[in-house]
């Protein structure tokens, strides 16, 4: 079932997100991460331009960090798509611009910050009518005394439904 999650973009997604358990700051989008071509400044801009930031905690900025990022996928990107090459493009996304004047939201300024990454890719069930693949980020304060957990959010019936299970 589709839902907006985000109430300040207002973006349509369909299924559920995993982040990182006591995860500070996450987002997601539904679209495929190429690492071949077209050329990286391109899709880190793509990624940039739909992500759809749930929380952007401005207190972790700075912070060294734990980072999560999952990718649901077709079985054909499952099979063949190199996640190494995904997490170094989604990691240039959501850092801080190197454009002054850019002022979308951005999850740490410099990725050195980033202690501990988990990359994972799951198969996705196929929704009619699409081949997109989802991607959950979300990023915490690094703690090495914490497991790096993953958990299930949603799908949500409507808005509503997600404003809830957020204050849970």
């Amino acid at each position: 079932m589709s839902k907006k999650i985000n109430a300040g973009i207002r973006r349509v997604v369909s299924g559920s997100y995993m982040f990182i358990e006591n995860y500070q700051s996450c987002g997601g989008l539904l679209m495929d991460v190429p690492t071949k071509c077209p050329p990286k400044k391109e899709t880190i801009e793509k990624i940039r331009a739909d992500l759809n930031f749930d929380e952007v905690n401005g207190s972790i900025k700075k912070e060294k960090l734990d980072v999560a990022i999952v990718l649901e996928v077709n079985k054909n990107r499952f099979e063949k798509q190199d996640l190494d090459n995904v997490a170094k493009i989604v990691l240039d996304a959501i850092k801080k611009p190197k454009d002054s004047t850019d002022t979308r939201p951005y999850f740490f300024d410099d990725d050195c910050q980033i202690i501990r990454l988990l990359v994972q890719k799951n198969l996705r069930n196929e929704l009619q009518d699409t081949e997109t693949s989802q991607v959950s980020i979300s990023a915490r304060k690094h703690n090495s005394s914490k497991e790096m957990k993953l958990k299930r959010f949603g799908p949500y019936k409507d808005q509503e439904d997600y404003e809830d299970s957020m204050k849970s």
